[in-house]
Formats: C-alpha cells, sequence, structure tokens
C-alpha cells in the first residue's frame, strides 16, 4: 500500500474502508496472461533478431514492466544463451538516464530474460516516419551520443544501434535499450571480435568484413541514424546484398546527405560524415566529442570536431584510391600475367573457368535467394498481422459473401490481391473487387495455400503459410500465395486471410533478372498447385519453372530430369534463415532458352519454401571467351604491352633524372 493509499485520521470511516479494499485489489490481482516464471505475459510489443518482448507483469504486483526474453527459448544454443545474458547484466551494470535500466535477469525452464521499466512512447524507427527536423534529430541524439559514451567509459560497446532500439517518451525523452550484442571489454583488451550475429544497414565496415572493432562501431551506428533522420534513408539503401557488402566495405566515402535529400543542415551533415568514415581511425574518437558537437548544433552553433576536409586533404584522399600510375602499372603487369598464364595453361583454362563461372553462379545465386527470402519473410508477416484484424474478422463473422470488401484495401497494399475465405474454403471477399464477380462464392479448399492455413488452424497455431504456385482464376497470372488462419478473441477459427503476389512481379527490390551484359539467366523454380480440373489428382512432383525471362503470361514450364532437394517445411516454418550448400549442375539443360545445349547452373534454396533460384549461364558463351581471349592475348598484348611498359618506365624515370639534373647545376 502506498502512502496515498493509506488511511489518514481525517478519512470517513467509508473512505478508509474504500482505500483498503482499492489496495488490496491491487497488490492481488492476477491479470490474464501466459505464465512465465514469476511472471504473466500480458502482450507482445515487438520482437527482433534474437528476442522479443512483452508486456509483463509479476504476481502479486500491479505494476507492468518489459520483459525480454531470447526468441529461440530453450532450443537456443549455449552460447546464444549466454551471449543474452552478458547483453543483460551489460546493461544493468550500467546507469545513465538516457538508458533504460535492468531490473531482473533471470531464466525459466532453460529461456533467459531480464526485465526493464515500461516505456510509453515509440521507437526512433516510428519517429522517421514523421520526418523530424534537424533540430529535433540533433536534440535527439545528443544524449544518446552521451549515453553510449557513458557506456564505452564503463566498457560495453552496443553493437546493435539502430532506431529500433532508441524509444522516444511521451515527455519526448530519448532512450537506449536493448543491448543484446552487447560486449564489456576488459582492461587487457583495446579490441573485442565483431561477431556477426546477422547483417544490418547500421552495422560498421569492419562488423561486415568481421574484423576487430571498438567503441566506433557504435560511433558508425549513430551516423546511420543521423543519415536516416536527414534523408530518410540509410546508406546504400536499394542496392541488392552484395553491392551492399561491396559499397559498405569498399574505401570509397558515402555519399553526402545532401545528395539525397534538399535542404539538408550544413553543419549536421558534417558530423553524420565524420561518424560514417570507413576508416575508424577517422572518426570521432570518442562518443563524447560527438555529444559535444551533436549539442552545439542543437543550440544553434557550429560543431568543433567534425569540420569541411581541405582541399588538399581531398585531393591527397582521392590520390590514395585511385592511385593511376600504379593502377597502370598493375593493369600491364596484370595483362602480362594473364597472357602467360594463358599461353602456358590454355588446356586447363576452359575447365576452370566453368569451375569458376560456377562458383560465381552459385555466389549470386545464393544472393537472390537470400534477398528473396528476406522479402518472403516481410510479406509473411505482414499477412501475418493482417489476420488480425478485426476488419478480418468482421468478414468472417458475417458469413455472407461481401462484393465491395473496402475493408481490406489497406491490408492489400503492395500486394496484387487479398482475400477472405471461410473454413470450409469458400470465398467470401476479394480486394480489388474488379473481378471478385467471376470467383466470388466459389471454393478453393483444393488449393495448397488453403491446406496450409487449415493444418495451422488445426494445431491451434498462429503462423503463415507460403503456397506452391497457381493460375489465378481470376487473372489467369501465375501467383504466389501466403495465408493464414484467423481466430477469434477465444481462438476460435474463423477462416483464412490470403495474400497473393504475380510470380512475375518485383518482390520488393528482389529483380528476378541477371546484369544485361552478364549472359546469365535468372529463374525461379518451385512447386506447382493443382488446378480445379485437376484438384483430385496427386500435387505434382517435379519442380517448374515459374520465373523466367521466356515464360509467357499465365505459363509455367516443368524442368524434366532435375531431381528436387527442395521441400517446403511444414505450415509455420518455412522461413528460418538456413543456409544450405547451393546445387551445382554443370550440364544442365533448360528448353526455355533455346536449344538443347548444356549450360553451367547453381541452384540455391529460397529457406525451408520450397523455392529455390537457378543462376545459369552458358558454357559456350565462357569456353568461347577463353578462345577469344587467348588469340586476343597473342595478336593484340604483345607489342602493346612492351610499349606500355617501356612508356611507363620512362615516365618513372622522369623525376629521377630531373633530381639529378639539378644536382648537377
Amino acid at each position: 500500500m502506498t502512502s496515498s493509499e493509506v488511511p489518514s485520521a481525517g478519512d470517513s470511516h467509508e473512505v478508509a474502508v474504500a482505500k483498503a479494499l482499492l489496495s488490496a485489489a491491487l497488490l492481488t490481482a492476477d491479470p490474464v496472461g501466459i505464465p512465465f516464471g514469476d511472471y504473466r505475459l500480458l502482450k507482445e510489443l515487438g520482437r527482433g533478431g534474437s528476442g522479443v518482448v512483452f508486456r509483463a507483469r509479476r504476481r502479486g504486483d500491479y505494476v507492468d514492466v518489459a520483459l525480454k526474453r531470447l526468441l529461440a527459448g530453450n532450443l537456443a544454443t549455449q552460447e546464444e544463451r549466454e551471449a543474452f545474458v552478458r547483453g543483460a547484466r551489460a546493461a544493468a551494470d550500467v546507469e545513465h538516464e538516457h538508458i533504460v535500466p535492468v531490473f531482473d535477469v533471470g531464466e525459466v525452464d532453460g529461456c533467459p530474460y531480464f526485465t526493464m521499466p515500461l516505456i510509453e512512447g515509440q521507437t526512433l524507427a516510428g519517429a522517421l516516419e514523421e520526418r523530424p527536423t534537424a533540430a529535433q534529430a540533433a536534440s535527439w541524439l545528443a544524449p544518446i551520443a552521451r549515453a553510449v559514451a557513458h557506456a564505452h567509459h564503463a566498457g560495453v560497446i552496443h553493437r546493435d544501434l539502430k532506431p529500433a532500439n532508441i524509444l522516444i517518451d511521451q515527455s519526448g525523452k530519448p532512450w537506449v535499450v536493448d543491448f543484446g550484442l552487447a560486449r564489456r571489454v576488459t582492461k587487457l583488451e583495446t579490441t573485442m571480435p565483431t561477431q556477426r550475429a546477422g547483417f544490418s544497414y547500421y552495422m560498421a565496415p569492419e562488423q561486415a568484413e568481421g574484423r576487430k572493432g571498438t567503441d566506433s562501431v557504435d560511433i558508425y551506428a549513430l551516423g546511420v541514424i543521423l543519415y536516416e533522420l536527414l534523408t530518410g534513408r540509410v546508406p546504400f539503401e536499394g542496392s541488392a546484398f552484395a553491392g551492399w557488402i561491396a559499397e559498405l566495405t569498399s574505401p570509397d566515402p558515402v555519399r553526402p546527405p545532401s545528395a539525397m535529400a534538399t535542404r539538408v543542415d550544413r553543419d549536421l551533415e558534417l558530423v553524420c560524415l565524420r561518424c560514417l568514415e570507413k576508416d575508424p581511425a577517422q572518426r570521432y574518437r570518442s562518443a563524447d566529442l560527438l555529444a559535444e558537437d551533436l549539442a552545439l548544433v542543437a543550440a544553434g552553433h557550429r560543431p568543433v570536431h567534425a569540420r569541411p576536409e581541405p582541399a588538399s586533404a581531398q585531393l591527397l584522399r582521392w590520390a590514395k584510391r585511385r592511385p593511376l600510375p600504379l593502377a597502370i602499372a598493375a593493369g600491364l603487369l596484370l595483362v602480362a600475367v594473364v597472357a602467360g598464364l594463358a599461353a602456358l595453361s590454355f588446356a586447363r583454362a576452359s575447365e576452370q573457368t566453368e569451375q569458376q563461372a560456377l562458383e560465381t553462379n552459385a555466389f549470386l545465386a545464393n544472393s537472390h535467394a537470400g534477398a528473396l527470402l528476406s522479402q518472403l519473410r516481410e510479406f509473411g508477416d505482414r499477412v501475418e498481422r493482417a489476420a488480425a484484424e478485426p476488419a478480418v474478422r468482421e468478414l468472417l463473422r458475417s458469413k455472407q459473401l461481401d462484393r465491395d470488401a473496402s475493408g481490406l484495401r489497406e491490408l492489400a497494399r503492395g500486394f496484387e490481391s487479398v482475400y477472405v475465405g471461410a473454413p470450409d474454403g469458400q470465398l467470401l471477399a476479394q480486394w480489388p473487387s474488379s473481378h471478385a464477380a467471376r470467383i466470388l462464392g466459389r471454393n478453393y479448399a483444393f488449393r495448397d495455400y488453403f491446406r496450409g492455413s487449415q493444418a495451422l488452424a488445426r494445431d491451434k497455431r498462429k503462423g503463415v503459410y507460403l503456397g506452391r504456385a497457381f493460375r489465378a482464376e481470376s487473372t489467369g497470372a501465375f501467383e504466389f500465395a501466403f495465408s493464414a488462419p484467423v481466430y477469434d478473441a477465444n481462438g476460435e477459427w474463423l477462416g483464412n486471410y490470403v495474400a497473393a503476389l504475380p510470380a512475375d512481379s518485383v518482390i520488393g527490390q528482389v529483380r528476378m533478372e541477371g546484369p544485361a551484359t552478364s549472359g546469365c539467366v535468372v529463374a525461379l523454380l518451385g512447386p506447382r498447385d493443382n488446378d480445379r480440373e485437376t484438384a483430385d489428382q496427386p500435387l505434382p512432383s517435379e519442380m517448374y519453372f515459374v520465373v523466367h525471362p521466356q515464360l509467357r503470361h499465365g505459363q509455367a514450364q516443368v524442368l524434366p530430369g532435375f531431381a528436387s532437394r527442395y521441400v517446403s517445411a511444414a505450415p509455420g516454418g518455412q522461413f528460418a534463415f538456413r543456409w544450405r550448400e547451393p546445387q551445382l549442375v554443370s550440364d544442365h539443360h533448360d528448353t526455355l532458352s533455346g536449344p538443347m545445349e548444356p549450360w553451367l547452373a547453381a541452384f540455391a534454396a529460397v529457406g525451408d519454401t520450397g523455392y529455390a533460384v537457378v543462376v545459369q549461364t552458358r558454357r559456350e558463351a565462357v569456353s568461347g571467351q577463353n578462345r577469344l581471349l587467348f588469340r586476343a592475348l597473342l595478336v593484340n598484348v604483345g607489342m602493346p604491352l612492351l610499349v606500355g611498359l617501356g612508356l611507363l618506365a620512362v615516365a618513372a624515370g622522369a623525376p629521377a633524372r630531373r633530381k639529378r639534373r639539378l644536382a648537377l647545376r
């Protein structure tokens, strides 16, 4: 009972009794929730790569807290559990007015957890949608930088700073949260291993390369956050995975925010670019200096530690990155080496080149598959969230055909179409409704996506299922479909929510195509669903091309003689990030691309979805390039190489000759 609840001498008997009853009710209240040790989990607030956060309440208490537990639970490895607890204890040891404190660190049935105060407000990621002003950005990040500096002084490096890990409470005060990847550096250490728990737009180049990192990785992350506050996007956003890694780890500087957005504050841009130096030694020496500059800018002054780089320094840096004489010499030397090796080992060159082409295709296939899986996970999360929307539940409760279905408009953003179906498979509503007249009321219980959702509902599980590719009856096009069961408040299955995408569409920013001049064909293989006419037949066991440059509208082509190793996981378990060795085939035959000539192909699984990306190159094109290169080296490289080396030697000796002439005068 708090002091405000203790009956005072001046209270009437009725008031005193009321206060006592209220206090007892608050102390004994046991809210509805999922039991978890001494706590009850009331509501999921969010989840990340390794943990999930709940609104929770300890038994016998009436104050809600935020409880974070390991996402994998007792299935996590010992290393993951130790890292989780290590991050929690590191945060508990750091006390600062802008760092969310840790109340309790414990473990329930092998699942570690910790609790924090429940801060009402929003993450910085949510605030980004409102495009804050430059002054607001500086006023938020200055105290965050001070908090990070305080953690660094305590020997703790956060390593996972991003907008989702910065909270803005209802008073506008920023907080640093989630030290899940934090590590404590001892006095004997000056650097620490940069463990790559996962790739993030906010990681520093040394983290992406797996090199040892210092507290400057947090300074780089704060620079990325500031860049996003100024421009609405992160550096290198929009690049494919391989391109993003190449840009992040290259020596080339980040494009200035003013090149990405208009009316960018010049002083904040200087601070941002100082944080985003690729060389850690060129960044702010400490987060204290960064906080000082941000506070100065927020107060309307110029930063003192981030200054425009002199033109001479810019020129020197450019010369170091692009040393022309050295590049010419290296290029000529490379041509000479290649020509000599080609003359000596041409007999083996074709085999080596084919193997290199296969490995390159495997890398490209893995990159496409990984990026596609990330996009599919995002779409799956959106479908699962939409299945819990009240508008969807109301459509299913009515059990009536809805020819308008305008309530699905907002949920359909980013999808070709969305459907709501009854538990028996009858289609009740579709958006957009332009094609609904021809299919509304039909039964689609034969569809694979319906069976996947039904399997989840049968086990009373939430989740989403990516079904086999199918030909849509409304448009005739081939589509993917995500399905999720819809439950009422009591957990009873009301029906299914389905969202579809054209199979040949651009899925997010992942384009299923190869570089224009590479000679590669990038295609997507997947299992095919039965049509209504063949609904009573077994599902096809072959793999089909569902995305291919030569496929026409509504067409899918079986890949004959290909033994599929890509089997879809059970509903609810398709989107786990799990790496598999690509399948390399040196005599692949693609009937869609012309004559039955062999291709060099690499197949990469898209998670456990049952789909696979194939990247293929004509074998003749690879071998033919070897022959052409050999002839070109013999005819065109010999004399130009000698002349070029001679001119380079003359040019390189000119400074020495001038120096000797001056010495003789």
